[in-house]
Parts: C-alpha cells; sequence; structure tokens
C-alpha cells in the first residue's frame, strides 16, 4: 500500500510561521525582562556595598567623602588601594571582585581613578551632604533610561565625565534636588522632598 504525501496549505504554512513569530516575541520579551531585573539587583546589591563601605569609612575617618562643591557628583576613589591620603582612604574598603564587577576607570590630572556604575555600565551618582538623607549623603542609580527621575525633558545624565572626573551637565543639581529618586531610579533613600 502506497502512502500519499500530504501538501500542506497556505494557510498551514501562515499558521505555523504566526505560532513561531508569537514565540519568539515572547522569547525576546522574556529575556528583556529578566535582564532588567538583573541590571536592577546588582544596582541594588552595588548601593548596600557602598553603603557599608560609607560607613566603615565614616568610622575611621569620622566623616563621610564630600562631593564636589557640595553637589552632584560621582564617588571616585584612586584606583592605587595603598596611598594612605585621607582623600583616598575609601579605595581599600571595596575588595578586587567588587572593583572588577562594578567600577569604570577615568585618569583626572595623570592619577587613575574608579567610579562606581550600576547594573547598566552607567555612572552612580553621590551628592555628600545628603539633599535628601540629612546629615548623611544620597547615592543611587538614574536606572536606564539614564533619566534623573521622571525628567520629561529629555535631560540625561551624561555617560562620560569630564576632564576632572565630575559631571558637566549644567541642570544636573536642579533635577538631582527636584526628581532624584523616581521613575526607575534606584537609590539609598525613600523619596520625600525636604
Amino acid at each position: 500500500m502506497k502512502v500519499q504525501k500530504k501538501n500542506y496549505t497556505l494557510i498551514e504554512i501562515l499558521a505555523v510561521i504566526a505560532i513561531i513569530a508569537v514565540l519568539a516575541g515572547l522569547t525576546v520579551g522574556v529575556s528583556t525582562l529578566v535582564m532588567r531585573k538583573s541590571a536592577d539587583t546588582k544596582t541594588a546589591a552595588a548601593i548596600k556595598y557602598v553603603e557599608m563601605a560609607l560607613e566603615k569609612f565614616k568610622n575611621e575617618n569620622g566623616y563621610y567623602p564630600t562631593s564636589a562643591n557640595g553637589g552632584v557628583d560621582i564617588l571616585k576613589f584612586e584606583k592605587n588601594p595603598n596611598n594612605t591620603a585621607p582623600a583616598f582612604r575609601l579605595s581599600r574598603l571595596f575588595d578586587e571582585k567588587f572593583r572588577s564587577a562594578n567600577t569604570k576607570s577615568i585618569t583626572v590630572s595623570g592619577t587613575e581613578y574608579l567610579y562606581i556604575v550600576d547594573g547598566y555600565g552607567n555612572p552612580m551618582i553621590y551628592r555628600s551632604p545628603g539633599y535628601f538623607n540629612k546629615g548623611k549623603y544620597d547615592f543611587g542609580s538614574v536606572g536606564k533610561d539614564k533619566k534623573v527621575g521622571d525628567n520629561a525633558s529629555g535631560d540625561v545624565v551624561p555617560e562620560s565625565l569630564n576632564t576632572n572626573g565630575q559631571f558637566s551637565h549644567s541642570n544636573l543639581n536642579s533635577q538631582f534636588q527636584s526628581d532624584f529618586g523616581n521613575g526607575d531610579d534606584i537609590v539609598n533613600f525613600t523619596v520625600s522632598q525636604p
């Protein structure tokens, strides 16, 4: 008995293609969500680690590292952990595993510094004395969108820093005070305006 070969209709072929497209879309959507959650988790863990290091720094020195001109900055520290100058004591508080996973390098006036990045590779921002955490410091990530809070104006935290290792964004301090901690920002405080 001869088995008859069945030909597929155009509708059957299109149905199979549609099912494959839906499955591919679901896979991409789920993987994107998982990657974002992973980056957010990495950022939150880095913030907790830095908080512990800053508390240890304060216990040893009696103060938190101050940000440039009391404004919004990055938390940078000299790459060489053997420098014992007070401004660089923070460097000793971060182990090599944290440094390799959570920092990027910048050279300022011939000295190599490391600054802390979030799970998306963007510089985390720091302000001491704190605007939200009075008597302490404010520290966190602007999230995947690189915008301070829900800032709809399109202003973003720059990916690169100026030659002094500081943000050159002119509106960053005012945006920080009005919006940091909102939107997809991940921060070390609960947002409540002073």
